[in-house]
């Protein structure tokens, strides 16, 4: 069985063009499930 993590939103900035904010937001998906994990503001 696989997985996939993607991170939508983090605390962190790693681009000259991108902005940050506070919290965490990531999209998780296995072959019956999907989840949307949000935090912050």
């Amino acid at each position: 069985m696989g997985y996939t993590i993607t991170t939508l939103v983090e605390n962190g900035v790693y681009g000259r063009k991108l902005q940050a904010e506070h919290g965490l937001s990531r999209y998780m998906e296995t072959s019956g499930h999907r989840l949307l994990f949000d935090t912050g503001a």
